[in-house]
């Protein structure tokens, strides 16, 4: 796996989550459903969002992906556009 995109996925699932898949996107649904913040101080997750959605859909187009890395950020980028 490109090792940029090992990093992202890195940031965008944290071990010992509880919410949906453990992933942003979830977190972020969640955040929009409840209202609660769970960033740092109690800050939505949004943000972080679509920092990472920019990112993932710069890699798509500029680096030379495997074609399972592109499939896996291409869900990854669905996910976040889903929910922002």
């Amino acid at each position: 796996m490109f090792k940029k995109l090992r990093n992202a996925i890195n940031q965008m699932y944290r071990q010992g989550s509880f919410i949906g898949d453990g992933g942003t996107a979830s977190v972020i649904a969640f955040e929009k459903e409840t209202g609660i913040g769970l960033g740092r101080k109690g800050n939505s997750h949004l943000q972080k969002g679509r920092e990472m959605l920019k990112y993932l859909e710069d890699k798509v187009s500029k680096e030379n992906l495997s074609k399972e890395d592109k499939d896996l950020t291409n869900k990854l980028i669905e996910s976040l556009k889903k929910v922002l």
